[in-house]
C-alpha cells in the first residue's frame, strides 16, 4: 500500500515547495505571473487528482475493513462454539475417568473374588480327594475317583450319573465342586470383558479430546490472523484518511495562492492600462498605436515561423508581453470577440465605411460583441493563443475585408 502512494507523496512534496516559493517572491511582471498562475492551476489539478485517488482507496479499504470485521466476528463465534465443545469433551473425559475408576475397583474386587473362589475350590478339591481316598480304603466305588480326576464339566456331569449309588455326602461335595468351577469361569469372563470395555473407552475419549483440541487451536489461529489483518487494514485506512486531510489542506493553500496570483495579475493589468491611457502614442492620422512595442514582423510575404513556408503576412506583429493592454486604434463597434481559429482570442472592431481592425493572440478579452469603443480604449490583453510562437500582438487593418498595410494608418 505504501509503495502505491509513493508517487502521490512525491508530488505532494513538490507542491509544498512550489507554494513556498510563490510566497517568497515579490510581485512579478505580468507575463511571469501568468506562468505562475498556470503552474498553480496545474498543481491544483494534481492535488485534486490525488484526493480523488485517495478517496477511492479509502472506499476500498473501508469495504475491506467491514468484510474482515465480519469474518473476525464469525471466527469469534466459531471459537466460542468449539471452546464449548472442548469443555464438553473434557467433562466427558472426567466423567469417564470416574467410570474407569469404578471399573478398576470392580476388577480389583473380581480379582479378589476370583482368588477367594480359587482358594475355596482348592480346599474343596482337597476335601473331595480325602473323601475319595477314605471311600477307597473302606471299599467304595472306583467310579468316584474317575469323576474327581476330570476337569471337563460335561464329563463330570456324565460321571455323576454313575455316582447315584454313593452317599449323600459325596453328592453334596461334588455339586459344590461343579458350582465353584462354573463361578470361576464366569468371573474370568466378566473381568476380561470389563478390561476390554475400559481400553476401548479410553482410546475413544483420548481421540475425541485430541480432535477438539486441534480444532480449537485451528480456530484460534484463524481468529488471530484475521485480527492482525483487520488491524493492518484499519491502520492503512487511518493513513489514507490522514493523507486526504493533508491533501485537502494543500488544496486550500493552493487555492489561496491562486487567488493571490490572480489579484497580482489584475493589479499589474490595471497599472498597465492606466499607464497606457495616460500617455497613448497617437499617430499623425489620429490613430492610437495598439501597443507601445516595436513591429517585429511587417506586412507582406514572409516565411511563416510555425507552418514553415512562405505566405502573405496580413498585418503587423508587435512586441508585447503577456497581459499588456491592447488599445483600439480608433473608435468603432466590436463585431467579433472570441476565439478565431489560428488567431486565437481575437477582437475585431468595425470603424465604418468598410474599415476594420483586428487584434489577435490575446491572453484574455476586455470587450464583448456589440460594445462601442473609443480610440485608446482597452479591448484585451496581449498573449500567445492560437498559432503563435510567443506573446505578442498581431494587428491588422482591412478595407472591405481585404488586408492592407497598417503603416498607412499608423
Amino acid at each position: 500500500m505504501a509503495d502505491r502512494r509513493l508517487p502521490i507523496r512525491l508530488a505532494t512534496a513538490a507542491v509544498i515547495v512550489a507554494v513556498s516559493l510563490f510566497a517568497m517572491v515579490p510581485v512579478l511582471a505580468q507575463d511571469d505571473l501568468e506562468e505562475d498562475l498556470a503552474s498553480v492551476n496545474a498543481q491544483l489539478d494534481q492535488v485534486a487528482s490525488s484526493i480523488e485517488a485517495a478517496e477511492g482507496e479509502r472506499s476500498t479499504l473501508a469495504t475491506a475493513v467491514v468484510a474482515t470485521r465480519d469474518r473476525v466476528d464469525l471466527l469469534l463465534g466459531s471459537v466460542a462454539q468449539v471452546t464449548a465443545e472442548l469443555g464438553t469433551a473434557r467433562q466427558a473425559v472426567r466423567d469417564q475417568a470416574i467410570r474407569i475408576a469404578v471399573v478398576q475397583e470392580t476388577l480389583v474386587r473380581l480379582r479378589h473374588d476370583l482368588a477367594t473362589t480359587r482358594a475355596e475350590l482348592k480346599d474343596t478339591e482337597a476335601d473331595a480327594e480325602a473323601w475319595a481316598r477314605q471311600l477307597y480304603m473302606t471299599g467304595g466305588s472306583d467310579q468316584a475317583l474317575v469323576v474327581l480326576a476330570t476337569n471337563d464339566l460335561n464329563e463330570l456331569g456324565i460321571g455323576m450319573a454313575y455316582l447315584s449309588v454313593v452317599s449323600r455326602e459325596t453328592d453334596r461335595t461334588l455339586l459344590d465342586l461343579e458350582a465353584l468351577r462354573r463361578q470361576e469361569q464366569r468371573q474370568i469372563g466378566a473381568a476380561a470383558n470389563q478390561q476390554q470395555i475400559l481400553e476401548q473407552e479410553q482410546a475413544l475419549l483420548v481421540e475425541e479430546e485430541a480432535r477438539v483440541s486441534g480444532l480449537l487451536a485451528e480456530q484460534i489461529a484463524n481468529q488471530r490472523a484475521a485480527e492482525v489483518e483487520l488491524a493492518n487494514e484499519r491502520s492503512l485506512l487511518t493513513t489514507v484518511e490522514e493523507e486526504i486531510a493533508h491533501f485537502e489542506g494543500e488544496l486550500a493553500a493552493l487555492e489561496v495562492e491562486q487567488d493571490r496570483v490572480r489579484d497580482a495579475i489584475r493589479a499589474e493589468a490595471a497599472k498597465a492600462a492606466t499607464a497606457g491611457t495616460e500617455q497613448p502614442e497617437v499617430a499623425s492620422s489620429g490613430w492610437v498605436r495598439p501597443v507601445p512595442g516595436a513591429v517585429t514582423s511587417g506586412f507582406g510575404p514572409r516565411l511563416h515561423p510555425i507552418l514553415g513556408y512562405y505566405r502573405m503576412h496580413t498585418g503587423w506583429d508587435m512586441s508585447a508581453g503577456t497581459g499588456t493592454p491592447i488599445a483600439s486604434a480608433t473608435a468603432g463597434t466590436v463585431i467579433l470577440a472570441g476565439w478565431f481559429g489560428g488567431y486565437g482570442n481575437t477582437v475585431v472592431v468595425d470603424h465604418g465605411g468598410g474599415l476594420t481592425t483586428l487584434y489577435a493572440h490575446q491572453s484574455s478579452l476586455a470587450v464583448s460583441y456589440g460594445a462601442a469603443v473609443g480610440a485608446g480604449d482597452v479591448v484585451g490583453y496581449a498573449g500567445s493563443t492560437g498559432l503563435s510562437t510567443g506573446p505578442h500582438l498581431h494587428f491588422e487593418v482591412r478595407v472591405n475585408g481585404n488586408p492592407v498595410d497598417p503603416a498607412g494608418y499608423l
